[in-house]
């Protein structure tokens, strides 16, 4: 391998977010709908909100924004989804408890596993994003908000949607909240202070939710809110991406690893594709250089990891890092590490 082809390798981004398949580049929120900085917002924070990052998942038609200091994930399976985007260090919170204290934005493309409480008082209110709809706002006792919830606006049309309509279910929802300084959570009825344990929303109890949050969070809250999108294009229309046939999306494997799909031209250098394995702490095992065939569009080859320490981990394919009219994304899928 000559040394101006690991350099050039070398200059495509690591990622670590997990997904079925997961496309990340750096983006203006601006030029996605989110909302822009203020006059009043320092210069540091304007050049920060510009160097966002963009997380989209193909199959589902989702792509949203995040601040270079929070991370992308997802979770749970095919048939229950969880995609989370949090501050660093907040994503091994309980992501199926968006009641529990920490700051994230939690999307549930085939709907929430459970019911969950939002303690708070609620206040049903417009949503600027037309992605979203039935949006509910949760405030804690000084009025100050410290989570929201919605519905997907395209899940209402299910049936038109083709092979969209096979990933999403008609309970997709969003949960996005902030973690509470000085957190007491409890319940009342007719305005009077229960028992948790004889709590009974279902009869009219209320869970009320006491301390303190940072409007600069809830503002940041609010911009990657409005950067959520959803593309509802049959994904037979959409740009051409690699499609990774080896490993399988959740699957199980272990070391040495056989990769292989199909990708446009654009993904490889010299006749190979950069391929990586991360933990899911964004640890890298390892990394190989599978060979592609330029007549059929075809990469196969093995790749050698290290002896992981989390459950589970990410396969990424790179793109060269070479300039280009279009800019390529990371092709991102979720493994399981056998023991």
């Amino acid at each position: 391998m000559t040394r101006t082809r690991t350099y050039l390798w070398l200059s495509a981004l690591a990622a670590g977010v997990g997904a079925l398949i997961v496309s990340v580049h750096l983006l203006d929120p601006a030029d996605q709908g989110a909302t822009v900085s203020e006059p009043g917002i320092a210069l540091n924070e304007r050049r920060a909100e510009r160097s966002w990052s963009k997380v989209s998942v193909p199959r589902y038609g989702l792509s949203l924004a995040y601040p270079p200091d929070w991370q992308a994930h997802i979770s749970g399976n095919d048939f229950l989804p969880v995609i989370t985007v949090a501050p660093e260090g907040e994503l091994a919170a309980p992501l199926r408890d968006p009641s529990a204290n920490h700051t994230h934005l939690t999307i549930y493309p085939r709907g929430m596993p459970e019911q969950l409480t939002i303690p708070g008082a609620r206040r049903e209110i417009a949503g600027e994003n037309e992605a979203l709809m039935s949006v509910t706002r949760f405030d804690l006792v000084d009025g100050s908000p410290w989570a929201l919830r919605a519905r997907f606006a395209h899940t209402e049309d299910l049936p038109e949607l083709g092979e969209l309509a096979r990933a999403w279910g008609p309970q997709a929802a969003l949960v996005a909240a902030l973690s509470v300084e000085g957190s007491v959570v409890w319940c009342e009825r007719h305005g009077e202070r229960v028992p948790d344990e004889d709590c009974d929303p279902l009869f009219g109890d209320v869970w009320v939710r006491d301390g303190g949050v940072s409007s600069a969070s809830w503002q940041t809250l609010e911009r990657i809110l409005a950067s959520v999108t959803v593309d509802t294009t049959h994904p037979d229309n959409r740009v051409e991406e690699p499609v990774l046939a080896r490993p399988e999306p959740f699957s199980r494997v272990r070391s040495p690893l056989v990769v292989a799909g199909t990708s446009p031209r654009g993904y490889a250098f010299e006749g190979f594709i950069r391929v990586t394995v991360h933990d899911s702490e964004n640890r890298l095992l390892g990394e190989a250089f599978v060979r592609y065939d330029l007549d059929s569009g075809e990469f196969s080859g093995t790749l050698t990891f290290d002896d992981p320490i989390t459950e589970d981990g990410t396969l990424t394919l790179h793109p060269p890092g070479i300039p280009t009219d279009q800019e390529l994304p990371l092709i991102t899928t979720p493994l399981s590490f056998a023991r």
